[in-house]
């Protein structure tokens, strides 16, 4: 049930957030999948282009969604600004 109501809460979040989800989920499935590829080869330390690749998709999605999350903060706190600057010019206009 708890995992139900996090969901739903999905729903609010900036899309550029949403889009990094998914592309972190894909990350990781992808990091997961090479992995175990690398690790019937018997090669456990080596590190191939496919791993790096996986990481750095991983990485990109993390940027993606702090991104998401700077630009709906940057954007929340201008309307807000923009907001009470409204409210206090029409507090002022209803003291004259």
């Amino acid at each position: 049930m708890l995992i139900l109501e996090h969901m739903r809460g999905l729903a609010h979040l900036p899309l550029l957030v949403k889009v990094g989800l998914v592309a972190m989920a894909f990350a990781g499935l992808l990091d997961v999948v090479v992995h175990l590829e690398a690790s019937g080869d018997g090669h456990l330390h080596a590190h191939t282009a496919s791993e790096a690749s996986a990481h750095l998709a991983g990485l990109v999605s993390m940027v993606v969604i702090f991104l998401g999350v700077v630009i709906d903060g940057v954007r929340q706190s201008r309307a807000r600004r923009s907001a009470s600057g409204v409210a206090r010019k029409e507090s002022l206009d209803a003291l004259r």
